[in-house]
């Protein structure tokens, strides 16, 4: 094929551009637009009365039961999040139990030390006293 000055198209049979004259006349062009045009009435699909009410019933239902489970779900996602929150309110409160624990442990903890100290204070000044007056 000889490459001129003339402008190139590409046609959908070939795979690549082909420097062809403008001539809508030539076969390559008739069919190339008898490929487009076939094309394009595969592309546009026409429906009936009848098949949309087919697929009408179809889908719906179909759409109204993904509707009903994901409300069902949504329904489950928040019944977790109020359990969630619960759990969170016990684990606090725990904590809390757990602290005041702590604090009557060291309370008892401060006061048996305390008393340790007495006796030991008595104990040493017994001694002392023994000591100094025997």
């Amino acid at each position: 094929m000889k490459i001129s000055n003339r402008p190139y198209t590409f046609l959908p049979f070939q795979s690549h551009y082909c420097y062809n004259s403008i001539n809508p006349d030539t076969p390559r062009i008739k069919e190339a637009k008898a490929i487009a045009d076939e094309k394009d009435r595969e592309e546009s699909l026409t429906l009936d009365k009848k098949a949309i009410d087919v697929l009408i019933a179809k889908i719906i239902p179909t759409s109204k039961y993904f509707e009903s489970r994901f409300d069902h779900l949504q329904y489950q996602i928040n019944e977790i999040k109020i359990g969630i929150k619960e759990f969170e309110k016990r684990i606090d409160s725990r904590f809390e139990q757990v602290n005041k624990r702590f604090d009557q442990i060291e309370i008892k903890l401060d006061k048996l030390l305390e008393a340790i100290d007495v006796k030991i204070d008595t104990g040493l000044r017994e001694k002392l006293h023994r000591t100094t007056f025997s």
